[in-house]
């Protein structure tokens, strides 16, 4: 179980009985009415504000409504159970009564309800600046960040009293507060095919060897992996990568769900410097390595696009974890998720991280197992300015995974393995500890540490990867996590022909084996704030998988 430690602290929601002068950061609010400041930040720096809104153009946000008792489902997940969707209605997903008052409300403020889900968790809403001004108290700019234009608030929304009793936050309001990057480094042109086997870039021959994961009984068939992310891969990059690997994957193991309806499709044939092509660089990335991993396993992309004048890469991966959760029931055997994606968690608002926790919890109760990369930037979570951790990868709900600089001797043993300089990890400001990250070396105090597990990642070494039919050598995080997504398949194929369920959330399974065989423990190299050590560690967490120890040792487990 863990609690967010800032949500719910005294004042927020802020309920006025009466008007009152706001500060800067929030509107003046109506008698009666309660302001979400803990769904809002001050514009970032970046952002250059351009003059007000325009009243027609049109605005799309989210709201998030409370789980009940999201403590008590907390805890049955840390336990391992695995929850029938019914239960969850009856027990845990917010009352259709209350879903039922808040979107009869948004319909009354004259805006459109664009999507509601069977689980209530979020409610999509659409309409112009000045409907949402108007219903929701805020004060909208027009806005240039990172060379493209927004329309932002910069004051926090607000809400008639009583709402904040079943209302957990918005998102979408402000694109330049809730960014997300991909978390992928470098992209260096190499030669046409693998080079030599074990030396750099490394193909998945290289990598299977090193990490004792090839020759195994499994190899991921009758699994699928769901990859959340901005674009697909390219089908014809991901033959060309499958062929110079000698991985035995075809297209009809690979498929596409669209989460909205403007998914690019750069073609990226003569450079990937452009912001189009670094995202199609991560889904190829991780589409190609999941699969090269798991080789009998299905990969399911979830494209959620990029983010235009009116949407947020936060709701848009809210979107996409509702397409996957709304996909479960027809989906039995997908039940692993990547994503290569984050940012500075305490540059993100608080109540939307415990909006897309619900999300992630709501998974991890139907036994999906999720992975996200821990950052690129050290110990400097990339869009902050000091130590810090990187979200999605600090949400105890799912693995984050940190990365390691890995060399091989000729015959693929490991000559030496150390912990990235670039790798995320870190204590978290804003989650308390898992009651299951216990071990030797996990720092004192209560608050969630990160990364839990980690794998090659250092992008001087890099692994070989395919883009608008160049090949390239890649590296970050964003390696390490569809990697381990392959295995989490393998060991679930292993578990089902033991008649067994998936893994769910992997933390509870893996910090009772630290210092076993099971794991190699990452003992040097540093992240910059944090070192590397004996035993747990804020820079490798708990190591790297001897993938067929780990996976004789999880099959086994109930």
């Amino acid at each position: 179980m863990y609690t967010l430690k800032r949500l719910f602290a005294p004042g927020v929601p802020v309920l006025l009985a009466s008007a009152i002068v706001l500060t800067a950061q929030s509107a003046q609010a109506a008698p009666s009415r309660t302001v979400f400041s803990n769904s809002f930040k001050p514009l970032v720096s970046e952002a250059r504000v351009l003059g007000a809104a325009d009243a027609q153009a049109g605005v799309k946000f989210q709201l998030a409504l409370k789980m009940r008792d999201f403590a008590g489902l907390e805890r049955r997940i840390a336990a391992g159970e695995v929850i029938a969707p019914a239960e969850l209605e009856a027990k845990y997903y917010p009352l259709a009564a209350d879903y039922r008052t808040l979107t009869d409300w948004v319909r009354s403020q004259g805006l459109t309800v664009e999507r509601t889900y069977n689980n209530r968790l979020t409610l999509e809403v659409r309409g112009s600046v000045a409907q949402v001004r108007s219903a929701l108290g805020v004060d909208f700019v027009r806005i240039q960040f990172r060379g493209q234009p927004f329309i932002s608030t910069r004051t926090a929304p607000s809400l008639p009293a009583g709402f904040e009793r079943f209302v957990l936050s918005f998102s979408g309001l402000q694109p330049a507060n809730e960014w997300l990057v991909p978390l992928i480094s470098d992209g260096t042109p190499i030669p046409n095919s693998p080079t030599s086997p074990f030396k750099p870039p490394y193909s998945t021959n290289d990598l299977l060897t090193a990490y004792s994961a090839n020759n195994l009984a499994y190899n991921g068939a009758g699994q699928k992996i769901a990859i959340l992310g901005s674009l697909f891969a390219k089908d014809s990059d991901l033959t060309s990568f499958w062929s110079a690997n000698g991985v035995p994957q075809s297209s009809a193991n690979v498929e596409k769900v669209a989460v909205s309806s403007n998914i690019p499709n750069p073609r990226c044939t003569r450079s990937i410097s452009s912001t189009n092509c670094t995202y199609l660089s991560e889904a190829n990335l991780d589409a190609e390595w999941a699969s090269g991993t798991a080789t009998g396993a299905v990969i399911r992309q979830y494209a959620v696009g990029i983010p235009a004048q009116i949407s947020s890469f936060i709701s848009l991966f809210s979107t996409g974890l509702q397409a996957i959760i709304n996909d479960l029931p027809s989906q039995p055997t997908l039940r692993v998720l990547t994503i290569s994606y984050g940012y500075c968690e305490s540059a993100l608002p608080s109540s939307q991280l415990q909006s897309a926790s619900q999300l992630f919890a709501t998974l991890a109760s139907q036994g999906v197992t999720t992975f996200t990369s821990s950052g690129d930037s050290g110990s400097t979570a990339n869009g902050c300015s000091t130590t810090a951790t990187q979200y999605f990868a600090v949400d105890p709900n799912l693995a984050g995974v940190g990365g390691t600089s890995l060399r091989l001797n000729t015959n693929g043993t490991i000559s030496s393995e150390t912990a990235w300089s670039g790798s995320g990890g870190g204590l978290s400001t804003i989650y308390t500890r898992p009651s299951w990250q216990v071990g030797s070396g996990v720092p004192s105090g209560t608050a969630r540490a990160v990364p839990d597990v980690a794998l090659v990642a250092d992008p001087n070494t890099g692994a070989y990867t395919v883009v608008g039919g160049k090949t390239y050598q890649f590296g970050g995080t964003s390696l390490s996590s569809p990697i381990w997504a392959g295995y989490a398949a393998i060991i679930n194929q292993g578990r089902a022909a033991a008649g067994k369920g998936s893994l769910g959330l992997l933390g509870p399974r893996v910090y009772p084996l630290l210092g076993t065989s099971n794991f190699r423990d990452i003992t040097s190299g540093s992240i910059g704030a944090y070192s590397a050590g004996p035993g747990y560690d804020l820079a490798t967490g708990i190591g790297v998988p001897v993938v067929n120890q780990l996976l004789n040792t999880l099959v086994s487990a109930p």
